[in-house]
């Protein structure tokens, strides 16, 4: 039996937007300590700024990492065409900072204290969901914003 979980996905404001795993936030199983989804589920915020400023340290990290490698013939334009920052990493450094932050409620993915090949695949359906309605997310805000 295979178990449909969808994230939540809700407009907020202008250019703001709100993810609940609240299919996900039932009580974990695997765990007695876990407080995960008991109280509230996880909801995290996302403004249009959040990517454009996680797009901005991807590429900020590529510029630097480039410039490193570069000879010293290198024009600023070359080097700036070798930059290639995909979605996949803007949505990355979100989850990092947004959802990885929340330790507690994200327990049942901690392959510490859990079965890692449980967790692994737990963790991926987590960002499956994720990335789908990041890139809802993404378009909405390229619209508004200057996301290339």
């Amino acid at each position: 039996m295979v178990n449909k979980l969808s994230l939540i996905y809700r407009i907020s404001g202008l250019n703001e937007f709100e993810i609940t795993f609240e299919e996900y936030c039932v009580p974990c199983k695997f765990q007695r300590r876990c407080r995960y989804g008991k109280s509230s589920p996880l909801t995290i915020s996302i403004d249009c700024k959040d990517l454009l400023r996680a797009y901005e340290k991807e590429r900020y990290e590529q510029m630097r990492e480039a410039q490193k490698q570069a000879d010293i013939e290198d024009t600023y334009e070359q080097i700036e065409s070798r930059i290639k920052v995909n979605t996949r990493q803007i949505f990355s450094n979100i989850w990092k900072k947004k959802i990885k932050e929340h330790k507690e409620e994200i327990l049942c993915l901690n392959s510490h204290k859990l079965d890692s090949m449980l967790t692994s695949q737990r963790g991926a359906i987590w960002w499956g969901e994720y990335a789908k309605i990041m890139k809802k997310i993404y378009q909405d805000c390229r619209k508004q914003t200057s996301l290339t």
